[in-house]
């Protein structure tokens, strides 16, 4: 593969610039701060509680004008949390009861506190879950089952409750309005593997220090030429970018052709584009998204990849990971791309991990609603011969 820098670039430095915010790095501060009186109800989620921090981001939030840091925070034991957290998406809070091993904290620079949470509602580990005041749908009777949460979102039209249940090893996330089954919140998980957060910041790290350069590009791939980003639009800005191309899949004619090995045509995902310069049109994708349980938080989310054919056997894709069930954030290329490798290698397609540097490394950054950390590696996927 030739890769080419194209004349149309920006790096997410260059974009944090423009908003004219400036903040001592978060990335290189370490530990969160414990919590204070002055943090008020949030301070006691923290109560008698141990916790480590997973990630460190600088943060700011271009609608409503503040920044700092995030930090994705895991404890050391599951909790209920109950109380009104954030959706970045929609920019607008949501009350929940949630059944927890981690969630988000928002330190505001100005303020000098913790003004917003966002929790990710953890498995049950077979174990414990949130007490079930109304008792659970019948259907669930006779069934191993828990409550991992209860969410009041704007649109839904009443509660919705999310249980897990267990066949053997294989759990099950089931979200229910009331008695019916609301197949966007429910389906099987694929447990991703515990591995090493050791080895990603390795990879990251390596990828700063050997190439300097990252933003977006144009790319030429075998006889194909496009941009390392997919777009929110048909226009190519560094503004207007999506997610930073992860994957190439190479002997596949069609799209839906690589959707079959994860999770199948996604109804519930934005469509999103990709330009493809060789033929000068515009191709546009959903996605593959599904559940997703990932141990290193203890947690559950959707991983979401989006596939674009841009070549006669090639596509391209990229992976992030939503929050489940609100996504109220979206985010972590490099987990996602991680994990979509392991159910490529588990489903007998031939995986090259860290194929090639593709100039649209990212992060460690909190931008607006969208976690942004990618190495800048793109993961090649073919079929055995």
């Amino acid at each position: 593969m030739n890769y080419k820098r194209s004349k149309v670039r920006a790096s997410l430095k260059q974009l944090v610039a423009s908003t004219s915010l400036h903040f001592e790095p978060c990335s290189l501060k370490g530990k969160m701060q414990k919590p204070r009186v002055a943090d008020g109800e949030y301070a006691q989620i923290f109560v008698k509680q141990d916790y480590h921090v997973v990630f460190t981001h600088d943060w700011f939030n271009r609608s409503t004008g503040n920044y700092g840091c995030a930090y994705l925070v895991r404890f050391e034991e599951p909790r209920e949390v109950e109380g009104s957290f954030w959706d970045f998406l929609h920019n607008r809070s949501y009350k929940a009861r949630v059944w927890t091993s981690s969630l988000h904290v928002f330190y505001d620079a100005k303020k000098e506190r913790i003004v917003l949470v966002d929790p990710i509602v953890s498995g049950s580990l077979k174990s414990e879950g949130l007490a079930d005041h109304e008792g659970a749908p019948i259907d669930l009777y006779g069934k191993e089952h828990f409550l991992l949460g209860e969410f009041w979102l704007a649109g839904l039209g009443g509660k919705l409750k999310i249980y897990e249940t267990w066949e053997g090893n294989q759990a099950t996330i089931v979200g229910y309005l009331g008695s019916n089954v609301e197949p966007r919140f429910s389906g099987k998980a694929f447990t991703a593997s515990a591995f090493n957060l050791r080895s990603l910041w390795a990879e990251y790290y390596f990828s700063r220090l050997v190439h300097p350069l990252s933003g977006l590009a144009e790319v030429s791939i075998d006889s194909s030429i496009t941009y390392n980003y997919d777009f929110q639009s048909e226009y190519v800005s560094a503004r207007n970018i999506d997610w930073p191309v992860s994957f190439i899949f190479k002997g596949f004619h069609m799209a839906g052709e690589v959707k079959s090995y994860f999770f199948g045509e996604t109804p519930f995902g934005n469509e999103m584009k990709m330009l493809v310069k060789t033929s000068a049109s515009w191709t546009g994708d959903r996605g593959t998204k599904g559940l997703i349980y990932l141990p290193l938080i203890n947690g559950y989310l959707y991983g979401h990849m989006r596939l674009y054919r841009i070549g006669e056997d090639l596509v391209a894709g990229t992976s992030h990971l939503d929050q489940f069930p609100v996504e109220s954030w979206s985010g972590y290329s490099i987990l996602a791309r991680k994990i979509f490798v392991e159910m490529a290698s588990i489903r007998g397609l031939n995986v090259k991990e860290r194929f090639s540097y593709l100039y649209n490394r990212e992060g460690p950054i909190f931008e607006d609603n969208h976690p942004r950390l990618h190495s800048g590696y793109v993961s090649l996927i073919r079929k055995h011969s």
